[in-house]
């Protein structure tokens, strides 16, 4: 592992990407509130003494990573391929206790399908009381129905975007592992 300033005016070359060969991989240490940079070990570094630690294997740098955020809880781990931060990372790595705050996780998207369950047949039992009902509340339940089913389709949309977003990192870890055999495919927290 190489600890790498982003920002040294004085190192040759003087951008961190022209440091990282094909195969390698880049963490990007982070405070999980706010997201600030920090060290491996947790120490808020500012946007000017922000690092990345530069492993020589996907694998070596998820050991590394897990193994500094059972250490230190508040930090979250970003690994990159080569291509550094073009692209989403290919492993967020944080403490147990801090999955469920990372946005489009597993739990996250079966919520979602459960609550848009809800929404669409709490729209069919408006639709159906407007229907069987004397006109006392004509419009009421059938905007209702309309809401919850705009608000289903839009987490639908939300929860497709997640899953087309975790599909794609997924893919992209793999074609790296098989590219580079010493690296893993871990499954997502």
């Amino acid at each position: 592992m190489r600890v790498v300033r982003l920002y040294d005016p004085s190192r040759q070359p003087p951008d961190w990407m022209d440091l990282i060969q094909p195969g390698e991989v880049a963490a990007f240490p982070l405070l999980i509130d706010g997201e600030q940079p920090c060290d491996a070990d947790g120490r808020p570094t500012g946007h000017g003494g922000a690092v990345c630690l530069l492993f020589e294997s996907l694998l070596a740098a998820e050991r590394f990573c897990e193994a500094q955020v059972q250490g230190h809880p508040a930090v979250r781990f970003d690994v990159f391929d080569h291509a550094g931060r073009s692209r989403p990372p290919l492993v967020t790595i944080v403490h147990p206790s801090h999955r469920a705050r990372l946005e489009g996780n597993a739990e996250i998207r079966r919520r979602n399908h459960w609550i848009v369950a809800t929404l669409v047949a709490t729209a069919a039992g408006l639709f159906w009381y407007e229907w069987y009902s004397d006109a006392a509340l004509i419009g009421l339940p059938t905007l209702l129905a309309l809401n919850a089913l705009v608000f289903a389709g839009r987490l639908l949309q939300l929860t497709a975007a997640y899953a087309g977003v975790e599909r794609a990192r997924l893919a992209r870890q793999q074609a790296h592992a098989a590219d580079h055999p010493t690296s893993s495919t871990t499954a997502p927290p």
